[in-house]
């Protein structure tokens, strides 16, 4: 209806369902924001409030990026910016659009900027209902910057009946925002959100598998531990193993007469002491075709079918020097690994991973 936006809409649910459940109760919420992702629609007063921020353009924001997560101590001072994507232009060439570019920008960040304020409502009313000490808060983003294009046909299929979609799609020049555009922010910017890594969502480069995950928990993480950060590499299959630790809880092996696959991740707890994981086993990544397999500092990725591409992620985290023909045993060893998973994963049959490793 008019004035309906989803962003407000799910921080309404998640703030009535902590009023809904009574205060003797344990709580878990799963509150699943879809933005920022396309299309780029926002409140007007938010997408006015970045006047100006983006008109410097994707380069001088990689820059910037760069140089506030160093001094914030996110990146080594060494980690080295990947060069621009081919397919985007300098910011300061001919430009078309110019405009409709910065206002794709400024959209985006608008859509980030109700979502966090939705967060901070979800967590003024975990403060009054008196839980907000003892609630292990958790959040992340599932995946970098998406560098997909909306062509007019493609965006369309996502109207309503009646509706009018007819300047729908990146190619048309009009400002989004609004409900008559229907838009994603680009290639450009989504190279510059994934500063300083490669690639994007969809890829296992750190571009598309490299995000945020922030904790807070005061009751259950020491005061002295307060605004660290933990280079340990986590994975979303560590969240479950981390709410049934922190929790107390046995994790079944079976549920109705039906086995449950044994928990792949392990918590996340230790490193909010401090401590080291010690996880055992290597991180393993498919999406689309797209490869991966992270064991300590060593990282092996492919897009698609593409040769395999080795990293030192300890020395290389913008994964810019491959070693793969340096290092012809330890690839092969994590290939073999990577196939191995694939198939208990079934993400490819035992048919398929013995033809790919035949030599």
């Amino acid at each position: 209806g008019e004035g309906f936006y989803y962003t407000d809409a799910v921080s309404e649910a998640g703030c009535g369902f902590i009023v809904d459940t009574p205060a003797d109760k344990p709580l878990f919420l799963y509150l699943a924001f879809t933005a920022p992702h396309w299309p780029l629609h926002a409140h007007q007063k938010d997408i006015d409030g970045y006047d100006g921020v983006y008109d410097c353009g994707w380069d001088a924001i990689r820059a910037s990026r760069l140089a506030r997560m160093k001094k914030m101590g996110i990146v080594p001072e060494d980690c080295r910016l990947s060069p621009r994507d081919r397919q985007v232009p300098p910011w300061s060439g001919d430009l078309k659009n110019r405009d409709v570019l910065i206002r794709r920008m400024q959209t985006y960040a608008a859509q980030i900027e109700c979502m966090d304020r939705g967060i901070g409502r979800v967590v003024e009313q975990l403060k009054k209902s008196g839980r907000l000490d003892n609630t292990l808060f958790v959040f992340l983003a599932d995946n970098g910057g998406c560098n997909e294009r909306l062509r007019k046909k493609g965006s369309q299929r996502f109207a309503w009946p009646g509706q009018d979609s007819s300047r729908w799609g990146n190619g048309q020049d009009v400002a989004p925002g609004g409900g008559e555009s229907f838009q994603s922010y680009g290639v450009g910017w989504a190279n510059a959100s994934n500063t300083p890594f490669r690639r994007y969502k969809k890829n296992s480069h750190e571009g598309g598998v490299a995000t945020p995950l922030i904790v807070h928990w005061p009751r259950g993480i020491a005061a002295g531990r307060h605004g660290k950060l933990s280079r340990q590499p986590g994975h979303v299959i560590d969240i479950m193993a981390t709410c049934v630790d922190v929790a107390g809880a046995p994790y079944p092996s079976e549920f109705k007469d039906h086995a449950i696959t044994p928990l792949p991740g392990v918590s996340l707890a230790p490193a909010l002491k401090g401590e080291l994981l010690g996880r055992e086993k290597p991180l393993f990544f498919e999406h689309t075709g797209h490869r991966a397999i992270r064991d300590g500092q060593w990282k092996l990725v492919k897009v698609r079918n593409r040769p395999w591409e080795l990293y030192d992620l300890d020395a290389d985290h913008s994964e810019l020097v491959n070693l793969v023909k340096a290092q012809p045993a330890r690839v092969k060893r994590m290939t073999r690994a990577w196939l191995d998973w694939a198939v208990a994963a079934n993400v490819l049959t035992g048919k398929q991973a013995n033809k790919e490793r035949r030599p």
